[in-house]
């Protein structure tokens, strides 16, 4: 198990939308047999250029662990998620 950073840009409406999305991220995560550490909501904020017709976005962060096989079947699961705009994840330390 590997440490990493993942930063989450959701297009939701509502606090309640948000919710579900992380809840849905983070099960993704426990699927893969990984650890969500720390959830850190960064608030909406507008974006410098739209992405997918977007103007603003509410951004995550999240530091989990996940076993570094694992990272690609995570990563192409992520990208189905049609309430996530982009996604970065980052390995820390």
């Amino acid at each position: 198990m590997r440490d990493y950073e993942l930063v989450l840009i959701t297009k939701t409406k509502t606090e309640a939308e948000n919710e579900a999305v992380l809840k849905s991220v983070k099960e993704l995560i426990l699927s893969f047999k990984g650890k969500v550490n720390k959830t850190s909501p960064w608030g909406k904020r507008d974006l410098v250029y739209p992405i997918k017709q977007q103007r603003s976005g509410y951004y995550f962060l999240l530091q989990i662990k996940l076993s570094p096989e694992s990272i690609k079947e995570f990563e192409k699961k992520l990208k189905l998620n049609e309430n996530v705009i982009r996604y970065l994840l980052i390995t820390r330390g």
